[in-house]
């Protein structure tokens, strides 16, 4: 299922972004379709290195749980926590997030859940790691963004990395958000 798609952030002209394959066994419904292209926006962010546009693609009262369990609220602390990991510990990361399956819960609501898997050229973190990631999409009248996102890491002890927590409330040593 290759098609495209167009998106915007809010600081920028929009875009057309490429809806990448997966390896789903779901049946194209209007859930996937619209999973698939918030999961391209999320990825060409995150591959962008834009902290900025990876937030965009949250509402402004989201809620974001990184691997390592920190909990973050907001679509603007989601970005610059994001923006903090892309020049530290994910520095020429690339990320490649695949739809696993996607499935309306209610008239504008879709439960998504993909697999990530992130390219990390250098640091405590280089290699290649795996997480799994349950996102809630909701449609507004911005279109579709993330209200709520869940990531679990994939077989890897993360125990002993830490970084800067993303927001200055949060008291706890954090792990990469992806």
């Amino acid at each position: 299922m290759t098609a495209t798609a167009t998106t915007g952030a809010t600081t920028a002209a929009p875009t057309t972004a490429t809806v990448h394959p997966t390896e789903s066994t779901t049946d194209g419904t209007s859930a996937d379709r619209v999973a698939a292209v918030v999961l391209t926006r999320l990825e060409d962010a995150w591959n962008a290195a834009d902290g900025a546009a990876f937030g965009a693609a949250y509402r402004p009262d989201a809620s974001f749980v990184t691997v390592q369990g920190l909990h973050i609220e907001g679509a603007e602390a989601i970005g610059a926590g994001h923006a903090g990991i892309f020049a530290t510990i994910y520095a020429g990361s690339v990320n490649a997030m695949q739809l696993v399956s996607a499935r309306e819960l209610a008239d504008g609501v879709v439960l998504a859940v993909s697999r990530h898997t992130l390219q990390v050229p250098a640091g405590p973190l280089a290699g290649t790691h795996q997480a799994m990631s349950t996102s809630v999409l909701v449609r507004d009248l911005d279109g579709w963004r993330v209200a709520a996102t869940h990531n679990t890491l994939i077989g890897a002890d993360m125990s002993t990395v830490t970084t800067a927590p993303a927001t200055p409330s949060a008291a706890t040593p954090s792990a990469p958000a992806r």
